[in-house]
């Protein structure tokens, strides 16, 4: 699913490592900019000074744009800040992405979003009045929820969670986790990778395998 191959750029240096299919892991970095670094060059935004990067099988920095799009249509990304489309309603940022790439429509989509967040711990009651918020007023963690419902919904091949415990009480972290592991385990080959600067940002998630910084690469 994933796979490095002595990768080096301004961060890091000859990084090699493979995440293949059913596999959760965890990687933890040495800092915030170093974990981005890191995700950046996974999601081919960053510079590449040698190696390479391999998605689905695929090299994605020897792709071009319209290439790309299949091999990012089968992943979901979870960033730390939840990211939002802020003129849109919590239900719209949930659901547009599912609407648009797998052609789902909301009578469809309305109770697996019930389900997740009466696993998170909502009441029954309160949840459609939430979905009608505005997401610039909810809290980073909850926007990271609204991130982690949106890219569950598109049922990809690989999840992608950047720091997904970052300011969660134990509770919380919990009821996550058993989502996470969940979704995980319903899907057939799918790959989980957890990613962060500390071990309190990666919370309770297992791994099957665990890659650490050491100086400018990584090793399990």
């Amino acid at each position: 699913m994933v796979r490095f191959e002595d990768v080096s750029n301004g961060s890091f240096e000859r990084v090699s490592f493979r995440i293949g299919p059913g596999m959760l892991c965890k990687i933890i970095a040495r800092s915030e900019p170093d974990k981005n670094a890191l995700l950046e060059t996974m999601l081919s935004l960053g510079r590449l000074d040698g190696g390479r990067v391999l998605l689905m099988g695929r090299d994605i920095y020897a792709l071009g744009t319209k290439e790309l799009l299949p091999v990012f249509g089968r992943m979901g990304v979870v960033l730390k800040e939840g990211r939002v489309i802020s003129n849109l309603r919590v239900w719209e940022n949930i659901t547009l992405p599912a609407c648009y790439h797998n052609g789902a429509g909301p009578s469809e989509l309305e109770a697996k979003v019930e389900g997740f967040y009466l696993a998170m711990g909502f009441q029954k009651g309160r949840i459609g009045s939430y979905l009608g918020k505005s997401p610039e007023l909810l809290p980073a963690r909850e926007r990271r929820l609204m991130g982690v419902i949106r890219a569950m919904l598109a049922e990809p091949d690989l999840i992608i969670y950047d720091s997904p415990f970052e300011d969660m009480d134990a509770e919380t972290a919990g009821r996550l986790d058993e989502v996470i592991t969940r979704f995980h385990r319903a899907g057939k080959g799918r790959a989980t990778v957890f990613a962060g600067s500390h071990e309190e940002a990666l919370g309770p998630a297992r791994a099957d395998m665990v890659l650490k910084q050491q100086g400018k690469g990584f090793a399990s």
